[in-house]
C-alpha cells in the first residue's frame, strides 16, 4: 500500500477554471481556493493568465493557461502565439490541445 499525504495528492490536481461563463470574480476566487488547497496548478483560460500569476505569486501553485482550447483546432502558429504570450504573461504550465481531428486520422505531420 502507498502512503500518501495530503500535499502528495494536492500536488496531482490542476484546478480547472474553463467553464466559459465564469465571471471574472469566480475566476479570482478559483485561484484562490487553489492557493489556499496548495494543487499543482490554477489552469484559466488565457486572458485571465496575468491575473492569475499575481493571485498565486509566492506561493507554490503554478498559474497555467490552455492554449487552443477546447479543440485543438487552431493552426499552429496561433498556438505558438497563444503559448509565447501566456508565458509573457506569467504563465507557467501551459496545457496545449491536440488536434483531435488530426489525432484520429492519425496524421502526426
Amino acid at each position: 500500500m502507498i502512503d500518501y499525504s495530503y500535499l502528495d495528492i494536492a500536488k496531482m490536481i490542476d484546478h480547472s477554471l474553463l467553464n466559459p461563463v465564469l465571471t471574472d470574480r469566480e475566476m479570482e476566487a478559483g485561484c484562490l481556493l487553489a492557493r489556499e488547497y496548495d494543487v499543482a496548478s490554477a489552469c484559466v483560460k488565457p486572458y485571465w493568465t496575468r491575473r492569475c500569476a499575481e493571485l498565486l505569486a509566492g506561493s507554490t501553485v503554478q498559474p497555467g493557461a490552455v492554449i487552443g482550447f477546447p479543440h485543438g483546432g487552431h493552426k499552429t502558429a496561433v498556438k505558438l502565439a497563444e503559448a509565447q504570450q501566456a508565458l509573457a504573461d506569467g504563465g507557467t504550465e501551459l496545457d496545449m490541445v491536440v488536434n483531435i481531428g488530426k489525432v484520429l486520422s492519425e496524421d502526426w505531420a
